[in-house]
């Protein structure tokens, strides 16, 4: 499904060269638990770490409380390096605001989700913010997380992050310029069908 959207995507680029459409970065900063990239199995734990996921800032799939966005380049920076994920197209965005009833106590839930997820929960987003349609703010009060794993897949190979769920993560959104649609679309549209076929012979092996 979400190689369908990319496609879709893509597409309604090319024929849209001055289609412009509002992104915005979504940000998290921590220090690692653990954290390794293949084939090195390099040990990342104790390392600063910065993942950053571009995305469209309107909603592809909403419920009351909570919305689904379709990010377009991820990254991840680790003692200085950069590291930039082949398939963004294969992860989602997902936000959720209090009213999503999704705890027991009313949270916020900025989630970049993949195999696995980072998924912190916040009791506080200043700006506040609605899940299905999110605007730039700064999450506080950490209260858990759902997930604290995310594996991406970079050219030297698979990165598995993990962060401590007992410290938690720092969680912003933010704007971004607006580039050509086309241009990122075009991009991340080749990126989704090479890096694809990669995962899956990856995952077959």
């Amino acid at each position: 499904m979400k190689h369908l959207i990319c496609v879709l995507g893509f597409a309604v680029a090319l024929f849209s060269g001055s289609l412009q459409a509002g992104f915005l970065q979504l940000k998290y900063e921590g220090v690692l638990a653990e954290g390794s990239v293949d084939p090195f199995n390099n040990d990342l734990a104790g390392s600063a770490f910065e993942v950053t996921a571009v995305f469209d800032d309107w909603a592809y799939a909403w419920n009351v409380g909570g919305g689904v966005y379709l990010p377009y380049r991820i990254t991840a920076t680790i003692n200085g390096v950069t590291y930039t994920e082949l398939d963004p197209f294969y992860f989602d965005v997902v936000f959720t605001d209090p009213t999503a009833e999704v705890t027991e106590e009313p949270v916020y839930i900025a989630m970049l989700y993949g195999d696995y997820a980072f998924a912190p929960m916040y009791t506080t987003a200043t700006p506040d913010i609605f899940g299905d349609a999110v605007t730039p703010t700064q999450f506080s009060g950490y209260v858990g997380s759902i997930e604290t794993t995310l594996e991406l897949l970079t050219i030297d190979g698979f990165m598995t992050l993990i962060y401590d769920d007992l410290v938690g993560v720092t969680t912003t959104v933010t704007p971004v310029p607006e580039p050509s649609t086309a241009a990122l679309m075009g991009l991340g549209g080749l990126g989704c069908y090479l890096a694809a076929r990669r995962r899956r012979a990856s995952n077959a092996a």
